[in-house]
């Protein structure tokens, strides 16, 4: 038996269950450190586990006194989570513990949006202009020095959560308004917006190196929120277009210092330009991996952990997944997700979900309302109630069937007010709900040049 896996913040159904699976293949035991209350919520994998540890993956100081008092007592094979907030945990216990890893130094870099946009920017990757500041002067000099629109975010966070579109400097007031209480970082983030049509770029380091195996194509709200509210791959590119991205992606990856772990990297396209956004040492949020997993035949984490214990990779593996994804000829065929958008209210009424989530079509899926549950109206990721991955023969066959199951799902709501009353007209479907939400942010700009051409919300996260 190898020395147990440190699976910090991993505690979470969907990938979770995926790293306990993927250890035990490779004959790993898990230690399974969390929170009390996520390890509570999760007795399938902590049944599952070697040994179960409650600790806060986000308190990266209480993660390094342990790994300093009962984590030195024991050898590990090495650590890893799959959560944003575990990520500098991760790399600071794999550090302290002499482990492979990214180093914590990294990945700061990395949460932080405007160090790691000024980073990119170093290195000749274009960026958007940003600051970071709690100064309303300063705010209001770099709105007069730049051209809108621009856009408010926290420093540190994810999920489209506190985020707004800023059209004119008399906006300012209620865009810091919808960031209070979504900041986890010094000040705010504003930065010039980046129009494009946005992609996600999934892959794993292997010695050393980032290996790009699938190019996501996203949709979201548009402004002001941007939430995102379908996904789905192997996105629909030109090759020159999907192969420069990959070329970008891994010259930035190699730039900023990431040579460990699973990624997920964000990014906008503009005929044959491209621009950077979010780089994240870790696997992509909205079940992004379990599709990637699923077109691709890569186990995500699997090949991280044939690394951790010395099991050779072969590179050329991944290089024919990828090529098989970038030709649209997808081992597994297409997947898509495609987010339950209700309208705003309480929930009079839920039929069909459960054919729906009968279907063969269907790798996963999930709806945390009932009758009761309030709705909010839909500011961030945390506001989607439920969602649909589908499967198919390819991308548009999937696509087409997660719209299809999403709206063979009907959610009558009512106004919140109306506690005891009948909800007044036709019951709104939640597919009708994604559509008067805007799926499709259909819009363009500019960027780097070619050189040649209830726990629902969390669960979709992790």
């Amino acid at each position: 038996m190898e020395h147990p896996l440190l699976l910090l913040g991993g505690a979470s159904a969907a990938p979770g269950r995926d790293s306990l699976d993927q250890a035990a293949a490779r004959g790993l035991s898990v230690w399974l450190a969390d929170t009390p209350e996520n390890l509570a919520a999760c007795p399938e994998l902590t049944a599952r586990a070697e040994r179960v540890v409650a600790l806060d993956h986000a308190d990266v100081d209480a993660c390094l006194a342990w790994a300093d008092t009962e984590g030195a007592a024991r050898r590990f094979a090495g650590v890893y989570g799959f959560r944003e907030q575990a990520v500098e945990a991760v790399a600071a216990v794999a550090e302290r513990l002499g482990l492979p890893g990214n180093g914590r130094q990294t990945v700061r870099l990395l949460r932080d949006k405007h160090a790691c946009r000024g980073a990119l920017r170093r290195h000749g990757f274009p960026q958007p202009a940003s600051l970071v500041t709690a100064d309303r002067t300063r705010v209001a000099a770099f709105l007069a020095s730049t051209r809108g629109p621009w856009v408010v975010k926290p420093p540190v966070g994810q999920g489209s959560s506190g985020v707004s579109m800023l059209a004119d400097a008399a906006g300012l007031d209620r865009a810091l308004a919808h960031l209070t209480g979504a900041s986890s970082g010094p000040g705010i983030l504003i930065e010039t917006f980046q129009p494009g049509r946005e992609y996600s770029v999934e892959g794993v380091c292997v010695d050393g190196a980032g290996h790009v195996l699938a190019i996501t194509e996203k949709q979201t709200t548009g402004a002001p929120h941007f939430v995102e509210t379908a996904h789905s791959l192997p996105a629909q590119l030109p090759p020159a277009t999907a192969e420069f991205i990959v070329d970008t992606v891994r010259d930035a990856l190699a730039a900023l210092g990431v040579r460990w772990g699973v990624f997920h990297v964000e990014c906008w396209v503009d005929g044959d330009r491209v621009v950077l956004g979010e780089v994240h040492n870790r696997p992509g949020g909205d079940h992004i991996h379990t599709m990637t997993q699923h077109i691709t035949g890569v186990p995500l984490h699997g090949t991280v952990f044939d690394q951790m214990i010395g099991r050779r990779v072969d590179p050329a593996v991944l290089l024919r997944a990828r090529g098989g994804v970038l030709r649209g000829a997808a081992a597994g065929g297409g997947a898509a997700i495609r987010f339950l958008l209700p309208p705003p209210g309480r929930v009079a009424s839920v039929t069909g979900w459960d054919a729906v989530r009968a279907d063969p079509r269907v790798l996963v899926g999930q709806l945390g309302l009932r009758e009761g549950t309030v709705v909010p109206p839909l500011t961030s990721s945390d506001d989607r109630p439920g969602f649909v991955v589908a499967t198919g023969a390819d991308r548009a066959e999937a696509v087409a069937a997660a719209a299809e199951l999403c709206a063979a799902v009907t959610i009558g709501t009512e106004p919140p007010d109306a506690v005891g009353a009948p909800a007044t007209g036709p019951a709104r479907t939640a597919h009708e709900g994604s559509r008067a939400a805007g799926t499709d942010p259909g819009t363009t700009g500019p960027a780097r040049t070619h050189g040649t051409t209830d726990r629902t919300a969390e669960e979709a996260r992790a």
